[in-house]
């Protein structure tokens, strides 16, 4: 929650206003928008704060967007071809891409604290198969669930040891 105060006024510096706005509607601020802007206006050269560093930045800011929008669109039709002239059994391999990535996810955050990935692997298989809740709900449930159980652990001071770290 502090970042929600910190992030806007200190980027504000350099996005300036527009900047700001565009950047806070795009995303991906600190390590793209904001290095973009404060290059650009170095090389411009204009005074980060000034009335035209805001527009030099604003400029910046709206052409990486223009081009992320195009590269999006080229991407997406790319694939889009490519995976129409795929066989079958290759495009049906795709059906696991997003379990994949929830998984190496799961594992991330399970070597952390092996504990918590279990109570959220049973919390989750209990929301999956037993709910009988619509599954465009499953993950909304779950997250909801997770943050209560991690309330409730914290005020009644239940919090679990942590596992030691690998690194």
């Amino acid at each position: 929650m502090p970042f929600w105060f910190i992030e806007p006024v200190s980027y504000f510096l350099i996005l300036g206003i527009c900047g700001t706005y565009i950047s806070f509607l795009a995303g991906n601020i600190s390590n793209f928008r904001l290095p973009v802007s404060a290059v650009a206006q170095e090389v411009a050269p204009v005074q980060q704060g000034s009335y035209e560093g805001e527009v030099i930045s604003t400029i910046a800011i709206t052409a990486t967007q223009v081009m992320m929008t195009i590269s999006a669109l080229t991407g997406a039709l790319f694939v889009s071809a490519i995976v129409g002239v795929l066989p079958a059994p290759v495009v049906a391999a795709f059906d696991w891409l997003l379990p994949s990535i929830w998984g190496a996810i799961l594992v991330q955050f399970g070597l952390r604290n092996w504990r918590y990935a279990v109570v959220a692997v049973i919390a989750s298989i209990i929301v999956v198969i037993y709910s009988g809740l619509p599954s465009w709900t499953h993950t909304i449930t779950v997250v909801v669930l997770m943050v209560g159980l991690a309330l409730f652990m914290c005020r009644r001071g239940l919090w679990l040891p942590r596992a030691h770290h690998l690194n």
